[in-house]
């Protein structure tokens, strides 16, 4: 049975203890960590450097049998309770997590690693336990639950399943590299950011009414590329009828 690993090694940068008017901005974020050129990531507006809406919703591993998360920086104050981890596509609610609100805890956690393995029949295991079943298999979201929230808060790489009100909003920013820039996280040697290379940046507040500053957790996910569908062309990808499978609101 082909197997499909997605190794995840976690290195947080220690900003904690820093005051909170001097919490960095995302593009600050990206800058402190591009090496070449010298604190000038190729990132210069949120907005229009991302993928365009819809384009990020869905993933699949790449032709590399494996792909590597680490993450950049956490500079949320719900940092302690947030976590993070894929949903299957075909059912959002069919997750499996990757990181806790406890491996960025304190503001560093260099050197954690988890591995998720894909496997051919959709099993999906962290660290070598099972943890769930993906119709979809290799086609997955990102999600970030962000529990302290009013009445808790989960968001996803779909829009559309978000739960602001009146109307669902981007919680998840990706940025995909460009083959030049070479990146340094800390506690990692440089390495150039190359084209399946992106770096997913969140912000985990409802209705984002508190600061949008889509820093609250920033990634970098690599050999993995976004598969942007609509609902009609995911049903077919999945080989899955309308019958017997709940699809919400996909873009």
């Amino acid at each position: 049975m082909k197997t499909r690993l997605l190794v995840l090694s976690l290195a947080a940068l220690c900003l904690a203890g820093a005051p909170a008017r001097a919490e960095l901005t995302l593009l600050q974020v990206l800058d402190g960590i591009t090496v070449t050129p010298t604190n000038d990531s190729w990132v210069d507006d949120v907005f229009a450097d991302s993928l365009v809406e819809g384009a990020d919703a869905y993933w699949s591993i790449g032709g590399n049998p494996s792909a590597a998360a680490t993450i950049i920086v956490e500079l949320a104050g719900w940092k302690p309770y947030n976590s993070f981890g894929i949903f299957d596509a075909a059912d959002e609610l069919n997750v499996a997590e990757v990181f806790s609100g406890a491996d960025s805890e304190g503001g560093v956690a260099q050197g954690s690693t988890s591995m998720v393995t894909i496997e051919a029949d959709g099993d999906v295991f962290v660290d070598n336990v099972y943890k769930a079943t993906f119709a979809s298999k290799n086609l997955f979201g990102f999600y970030l639950n962000a529990p302290q929230n009013p009445g808790g808060a989960v968001f996803y790489s779909d829009t559309a399943l978000n739960p602001d009100s009146p109307d669902p909003l981007d919680h998840m920013f990706a940025f995909k590299g460009n083959d030049s820039d070479v990146i340094q996280i800390q506690g990692f040697n440089p390495g150039t950011w190359y084209d399946d290379d992106y770096i997913l940046a969140w912000e985990d507040s409802i209705d984002r009414h508190i600061d949008n500053d889509s820093q609250d957790f920033v990634v970098m996910v690599e050999s993995v590329q976004p598969v942007p569908v609509p609902a009609a062309v995911l049903l077919g990808f999945l080989g899955l009828g309308a019958a017997g499978l709940k699809l919400r609101r996909f873009v």
